[in-house]
C-alpha cells in the first residue's frame, strides 16, 4: 500500500506478526528499496496478531518497523561477499536476482500482486 500526502509518500507492506521479520529480510533483500528512501520516501512494516493475558480477551495489536537506509546499508554490507570476484573466476559465487515477490522492474518491495 502507498500512502501519499503533500510532502511525504509511505510504503506500507502489511503481514502477520509472525511472518515479519520474514518480510524485513525480503524488503532488505529488494534492490528498488534503497532508491526509495533515498528519494525521501519511507518504507514501514506492520505485523498484525492478537495478543492479550492468559485467560484474557485477545486484541488485535500493530508491531510497526520503518525501514531506513541504514537498515538497507546494514543488510548489504551483512551479505556483500568477503572478496571481490575477478573476470573469469570460476569460484565466485553466483549472483542473485531479485527474491521473489519483489518487483525489481518498478523497484518498489511487494509491490506485485503475488506477495
Amino acid at each position: 500500500m502507498v500512502g501519499v500526502r503533500p510532502g511525504e509518500i509511505v510504503g506500507v507492506q502489511t503481514t502477520s506478526r509472525s511472518n515479519l521479520a520474514a518480510r524485513r529480510a525480503k524488503a532488505l533483500a529488494c534492490p528498488g528499496l534503497a532508491a526509495w528512501l533515498q528519494a525521501g520516501a519511507k518504507f514501514i512494516l506492520h505485523g498484525w496478531g492478537k495478543l492479550g493475558g492468559r485467560g484474557r480477551r485477545k486484541s488485535w495489536q500493530c508491531a510497526e518497523q520503518e525501514l531506513t537506509l541504514a537498515d538497507v546499508e546494514m543488510a548489504a554490507a551483512l551479505h556483500r561477499p568477503a572478496v571481490a570476484a575477478r573476470a573469469g573466476d570460476e569460484t565466485a559465487p553466483p549472483t542473485l536476482g531479485a527474491p521473489a515477490g519483489c518487483n525489481a522492474a518498478v523497484g518498489v518491495p511487494g509491490t506485485d500482486l503475488e506477495s
